[in-house]
């Protein structure tokens, strides 16, 4: 069983190989998330639980959980590890800070067009 995550400036998005899995056990809280024992911890930030959604893949074989970020909209909300003890992934920073400025740019600039 393996999963991977990547990130936006408000969501964060795991897909889960449950290939092998019969029956799910999920839990989402403020700042805690359980999938069966292949994820269990203490997330690295806040998320928005009533606002984070999981779903299958097309194949049936893949989870795909999307946690909403409570801090999203500065560089705060970039995400530097999955769960709290995990080690940082430098990539994730480097790569999201950049996605994360230039989202939060362009909606600057779209605010500022609106009311002009």
């Amino acid at each position: 069983m393996f999963y991977t995550w990547s990130q936006t400036s408000d969501i964060v998005t795991i897909t889960v190989d449950i290939e092998n899995i019969d029956k799910l056990d999920i839990i989402i809280k403020p700042n805690y998330m359980r999938v069966n024992d292949i994820l269990d911890g203490e997330l690295s930030k806040k998320i928005y639980p009533d606002e984070s959604v999981w779903y299958y893949g097309s194949d049936k074989k893949k989870l795909i959980i999307e946690l909403m970020k409570v801090e999203h909209k500065d560089f705060e909300g970039v995400w530097d590890r999955l769960f709290v003890g995990d080690e940082i992934r430098h990539d994730m920073v480097e790569l999201n800070s950049n996605q994360v400025s230039n989202e939060f740019l362009m909606e600057q600039q779209r605010l500022l067009n609106r009311k002009l």
